[in-house]
């Protein structure tokens, strides 16, 4: 009997796109899936191959091919021959919302299940820019006890073996395996195009002779926990071989010391057992053994923002109201929402939201984006008209729907822009009390020309021209998960409009303009001053579409400030604040310089939020760009969010400095972070910080007098790839071989960011990032302008169909600063409402019930699979960083 069992996955890593295009890789991909099916038709005892994990392959093939004809194909799905799942798209992990990344496995796990395929159980993310740290419950939420991956493992997580536990934020645990030498390793040594039947032997030799000293390391690298190695065989893009068993065979004739099976991830667990396993916490982000490309964060910046108003828009905005119609009507839009979470999840692919691509995969990228967007525009729309045709709203009318559940997720003040025929006008409640607002832009448009047919032909009719105004609502309260209704009254008397003012001072702020165009903020509450805020600084990138790579030559900041023009408008107590601050910059390393122009405008009030919206036209290349806060006191870390937690980081990596180059890293280990949407630092009880929407990547940095926090707003580099980075020795990434030019990438357009800087003892900084990037979410029946909102020039075929109930709000409220929820649905097959949160503390909480807990109303606790695991709940208790999926349940009368 031979010791050591080496059980060979046969397995392709399906990169969607790249450097490549999707078109490119579907051409590739249905060849290989019907060599696949030859086999299999040949031979139903065949070796099992892995799809790379991903569902979506299956609806990328039949795309083109007809489903009525692909017998085989469900047959060997079903027999997990051809084995798919659990995710729909290899995700990248730090880039994506917390919210995606469910999905994403959600989406996989059910779109395996209408295939009737019985999908991979395995969390398995072979290539991944790392690993954040609430995967484990994740996974383990979906019924995923195992985890396989490559990228992010310490140097010291490995030192035992290469199987290990691994514990996430919260405390769950999961069993891992590392690919030590990657994915393709034994792929690498295989002689695909060479391996005939008269030469399996010779060949088989070779292989074993050439592969020795790297299944010795393997070996050695298991530390004893076991004799089964797991070895996956094959490489991106890689087909089936025809003749494996037959070479597998002939390595188990030819090698007296190692059995060699053909095996999968599921039944490799399913038979192996391990011992003296060691625990690694937390995140995976190292790039030890494999390159993590962590500045990847602020590549094409441009498309990382829409993807993230994509998914606020979706799950924000889109399912709140289209579970809030469903309840009304019984009609759900499951079809498209779906369509749109499959254009969503398939730009969110590691490669594709990395932004590491070429121009014309960008490209694509950018229009799967803008349809996917499309689709929920349209659908919002469609929904609030039928609600403004239920609410019999007359003209100039508008409605508002707000959202949320939780209390402590709730906007005050609402943006919104209406049309009127006269240029003033108050706003009235459904109470008839006059709502308090101000005017921060109106335009006037003239109305244009409209044709009517006549007997005589056609003629054209002059419209009336109006009023495009942009206000903000203040202090409005509108009940959760409801709509309210507001009406639109000319007057004669000027609306509330900004005014000239020459400082700023609020009961919060006291602020000062300095000449080169940042701001000195004296927080009157907590008696601090920030200092020289919201600097604008610029360097040299000579990294590539994966990394930031600092300049050889010049390590400084390379735009020189010329001047800065300031305006400030002011309305009650609310301030705005424009500044245009003009720059030399080089528009290449080493070139001449020429003038780019920054506009940042300002709204701050009586809160401890101060909003900033920065526009720009990128002239440089080969350049990145930074905001920079100055904070006047010390940190050893930093905290930010990342899917349903957060996490606290080191802003030195000291220990690893000192041995990455000792070691042979793969890459210099950097702290530069990922954030989802929030970042700040903390001094007793004080956090000064951001809330972000797309800009997913800061630096925090040592100062004379405290430290700085920098925001990348964005990189411009004009290549994929490049050789021998200071951060990075050695070959490129990307293709090695070759340089591709990525001129798209160099973002010479027009740029816009926003996000809110803020000063708080609260805690309550998940919600508030909530809040931040929830749009507002509202209709107003006008004539006027019909294409403002998407689709609304359209005439709705059954917009007299529907039927509300009216009934009262029947889903449970809360009020808990420590839980933030994230989703609001129906149910994924039943006719029930799903609730999805999470406690966004260190500490235990727990949520009541009672009040809804009634015979007409049942709560029950689902996993992520949205399966029950416990009914008819009246209070549950959440552990720190818990996430948590409720069933609403709503019985009907006499039930």
């Amino acid at each position: 009997m031979k010791k050591w069992k080496i059980m060979v996955v046969p397995h392709t890593h399906w990169d969607k796109e790249w450097y490549f295009t999707k078109q490119d890789s579907d051409v590739i991909l249905c060849s290989n899936i019907e060599q696949y099916l030859t086999l299999y038709q040949a031979n139903k005892n065949c070796f099992s191959f892995t799809y790379d994990g991903q569902t979506s392959i299956i609806d990328d093939y039949l795309t083109y091919h007809s489903h009525e004809v692909n017998s085989l194909l469900w047959e060997s799905l079903a027999k997990k021959k051809l084995i798919i799942g659990p995710w729909y798209t290899q995700p990248d992990l730090f880039n994506s919302t917390s919210e995606s990344i469910v999905r994403n496995l959600l989406l996989g796990i059910n779109v395996a299940k209408r295939y009737r395929a019985d999908y991979l159980r395995v969390g398995y993310v072979p290539d991944s820019f790392g690993h954040n740290g609430q995967m484990p419950q994740i996974f383990q939420q979906f019924g995923l006890e195992h985890f396989v991956y490559w990228r992010g493992a310490h140097s010291n997580d490995l030192l035992n073996s290469v199987v290990h536990w691994w514990e996430g934020i919260d405390g769950t645990k999961i069993l891992a395996y590392n690919f030590y030498f990657g994915y393709w390793v034994m792929g690498s040594f295989f002689p695909y195009q060479n391996l005939t039947l008269t030469n399996l032997r010779k060949q088989a030799k070779n292989f074993l002779q050439n592969f020795t000293d790297i299944l010795n390391t393997l070996k050695q690298k298991l530390g004893g926990v076991t004799n089964n190695l797991l070895i996956p065989f094959g490489g991106d893009q890689a087909p089936v071989t025809k003749l494996l068993q037959e070479f597998i065979n002939e390595l188990n004739d030819v090698d007296n010391e190692h059995e060699w099976i053909l095996s999968d991830y599921d039944q490799y667990f399913a038979t192996t057992k391990f011992n003296r396993l060691v625990t690694v916490n937390g995140e995976l982000k190292t790039p030890a053994f494999a390159r993590i490309h962590k500045t990847i964060a602020s590549q094409r910046v441009d498309l990382k923002i829409k993807t993230k108003q994509l998914e606020y828009n979706l799950y924000n905005k889109l399912e709140p109201l289209a579970t809030f119609f469903y309840l009304q009507t019984n009609v759900y839009q499951h079809e498209i929402i779906e369509r749109v979470l499959k254009l969503l999840t398939t730009s969110q692919a590691h490669d594709s939201l990395g932004g590491c691509n070429s121009d014309m995969t960008n490209a694509d990228i950018k229009n799967r984006l803008a349809q996917a967007n499309d689709l929920v525009e349209s659908l919002t729309t469609k929904l609030l008209k039928v609600m403004a045709h239920q609410f019999q709203l007359s003209d100039e009318e508008f409605i508002i729907f707000n959202p949320q559940l939780n209390a402590c997720q709730v906007k005050n003040n609402f943006e919104v822009t209406l049309f009127s025929k006269k240029q003033y006008f108050e706003i009235i409640d459904q109470n008839q009390q006059p709502v308090n607002f101000i005017v921060t832009k109106q335009k006037h448009h003239q109305g244009g020309q409209n044709v009517i047919a006549t007997k005589n032909g056609e003629i054209n009719v002059a419209l009336d021209s109006f009023f495009e105004t942009k206000i903000i609502m203040l202090d409005l309260k509108i009940s959760l998960f409801t709509f309210a209704k507001f009406k639109l009254v000319t007057t004669n008397s000027k609306n509330n409009c900004l005014q000239p003012s020459k400082e700023i001072k609020t009961k919060r702020w006291e602020i000062k303009i300095n000449q080169n165009g940042t701001l000195d903020i004296y927080d009157q509450k907590f008696q601090i001053h920030y200092q020289n805020q919201f600097l604008l600084v610029a360097d040299h990138d000579c990294g590539d579409s994966y990394d930031y790579s600092p300049s050889k030559n010049n390590s400084l900041s390379i735009n020189e400030f010329v001047t800065s023009t300031a305006e400030i408008n002011t309305q009650q107590d609310y301030y705005f604040l424009t500044l245009e601050n003009k720059y030399l910059v080089s528009v290449k390393e080493n070139n001449k310089k020429q003038e780019q122009t920054f506009r940042l405008d300002f709204e701050i009030n009586n809160t401890d939020e101060i909003k900033v919206k920065i526009k720009t036209k990128n002239i440089g290349t080969e350049i990145r760009w930074r905001i920079k806060n100055e904070i006047p006191f010390l940190t050893t870390h930093s905290y930010a969010n990342q899917a349903y937690s957060t996490i606290q980081r080191p802003t030195q990596l000291t220990a690893d400095l000192k041995v990455w180059q000792h070691e042979h890293w793969k890459e210099k280990p950097v702290a530069i972070e990922t954030n989802e949407s929030f970042v700040y630092l903390q001094h007793n009880k004080i956090k000064t910080g951001y809330l972000t929407c797309g800009n997913n990547e800061y630096e925090v940095t040592n100062q004379a007098k405290g430290v700085a926090l920098w925001i990348t707003l964005f990189r411009s580099v004009p290549v994929l790839g490049r050789d021998e980075l200071i951060n990075r020795p050695g070959r490129a990434s990307g293709v090695s071989e070759i340089t591709v030019f990525t001129n798209d990438a160099r973002l010479l357009t027009d740029l816009s960011f926003q996000m809110v800087w803020f000063s708080t003892t609260n805690q309550e900084i998940w919600n508030r990032a909530e809040i931040m990037n929830t749009p507002t979410i509202f209709y107003q029946n006008q004539k006027l302008n019909s294409i403002f909102h998407h689709a609304d020039h359209f005439l709705i075929a059954d917009l007299n169909t529907f039927t509300f109930k009216k009934q009262k709000q029947v889903l449970p409220f809360f009020n808990y600063d420590n839980f933030t929820i994230k989703a609001i649905k129906k149910h994924e097959t039943r006719q029930t409402i799903v609730v999805r949160g999470f406690n966004n503390s260190d500490n235990n909480i727990v949520l009541n019930f009672a009040k809804i807990a009634n015979a007409n109303v049942q709560v029950n606790v689902l996993n992520l699979l949205e399966d029950v695991i416990v009914e008819n709940i009246t209070a549950d208790t959440l552990t720190k960083y818990q996430i948590r999926t409720y069933e609403i349940i709503i019985k009907k009368e006499g039930n």
